[in-house]
């Protein structure tokens, strides 16, 4: 019995010392499997960036170069620019540019943002972001400054007698400034000494893309031996910028002369329009006339309308002439006036009026 006693103490002592065996062999696989793990599993490589740079600013914009030295081996859930006017460090938290996940997996790697909708002549501090798994990482800070606001330069140029009762006036347009024109021609006054848009004048419409832009315009109906205070204008989003007031007195020697006379009954659809060429100036006439035409918008005809012409120039002077407009309407008011080309220059007479009562 006890022979057989000693052997199962001996047998269970042996059992225990076998399963602490296997237990350590156990856990020395698992650590081994773990450390394989370990092994087998990449290091995290974070991002990095270069040093962000100003590719363009205007006054409302700003462009910023940002260059990933090392994208690294983490998926980038977000990427892009985040900027403030006010915070020296700005954050997630501030103002920003998202480009959104970023697919782009070699490096280095070199993208470009544009921050809009800012103010003209401000300074912002801008830098790049990324978000990893790991968090968020920043480059260095840069400051940024929009450029300010710059209007177009204008000046006024000398005037010249165009005929007794017009001059040519001009501006010139000598840069654009920062945005678009969108009118620009010369305003005139013969009462006030500084004349603007409210008061008289003749436009241009429309861009320009060369400067400096010269340009020159008539200014008709004006009396004779008139005096006009005269200056350049250009409208750029929506501002008016003016150049110097000049004066200018028309001339009367060596320039023609004439006049609109009446006009006279002659046919229900007829009537006599009557003219006198008081100067011929020191030219020769090639034409001279009357042109007529009804309704506002021919008020002030022009020869370019309905006209009656005639090209013998009368031996003595003033010297009187008739045309006749034919198949005029009843009812209609008519507006007329005389003209005389001479040089390539026509002169106008003063506009009259009159119309063909209904019978």
């Amino acid at each position: 019995m006890l022979i057989l006693s000693k052997i199962k103490v001996f047998t269970l002592k042996n059992s225990l010392i076998v399963k602490s065996i296997i237990k350590r062999f156990v856990l020395f696989g698992l650590s081994l499997n773990l450390l394989a793990c370990s092994i087998d599993k990449e290091a995290p490589i974070l991002p990095r960036f270069d040093a962000v740079t100003i590719s363009e600013t205007t006054i409302a914009s700003a462009s910023l170069s940002v260059s990933f030295l090392e994208v690294g081996n983490q998926s980038i859930t977000d990427y892009g620019i985040v900027y403030s006017e006010t915070n020296l460090s700005p954050t997630l938290t501030d103002s920003k540019v998202s480009n959104g996940a970023l697919t782009q997996t070699t490096s280095p790697y070199t993208y470009l943002v544009k921050i809009s909708n800012l103010k003209a002549n401000t300074v912002y501090y801008a830098r790049a972001y990324v978000i990893t798994e790991s968090g968020t990482i920043y480059s260095n800070v840069i400051s940024v400054k929009t450029l300010a606001i710059v209007s177009p330069s204008i000046k006024t140029t000398e005037a010249s007698t165009y005929t007794i009762y017009s001059a040519k006036v001009g501006g010139s347009i000598e840069t654009k400034g920062s945005y678009d024109i969108s009118e620009y021609g010369i305003c005139w006054s013969q009462r006030f000494a500084v004349p603007t848009i409210e008061h008289s004048k003749e436009k241009i419409t429309g861009d320009v893309s060369t400067f400096p832009k010269a340009y020159s315009l008539i200014i008709y109906n004006l009396p004779e031996k008139g005096t006009i205070y005269y200056r350049a204008y250009v409208i750029s989003n929506g501002n008016v910028i003016y150049g110097d007031v000049l004066t200018y007195t028309l001339e009367v020697e060596g320039y023609p002369k004439v006049s609109t006379d009446g006009a006279v009954y002659v046919a229900d659809s007829v009537m006599k329009l009557n003219g006198t060429i008081v100067n011929k100036g020191k030219y020769e006439v090639t034409e001279y006339g009357m042109c007529w035409g009804f309704n506002d918008s021919f008020i002030n005809p022009t020869v370019c309308e309905n006209k009656g012409s005639l090209t013998v120039m009368p031996n003595s002077l003033p010297a009187p002439y008739s045309i006749e407009a034919k198949k005029l309407k009843t009812g209609v008011v008519y507006f007329y006036r005389s003209y005389l080309t001479s040089n390539g220059i026509t002169t106008f007479g003063t506009q009259k009026s009159f119309i063909i009562e209904s019978k």
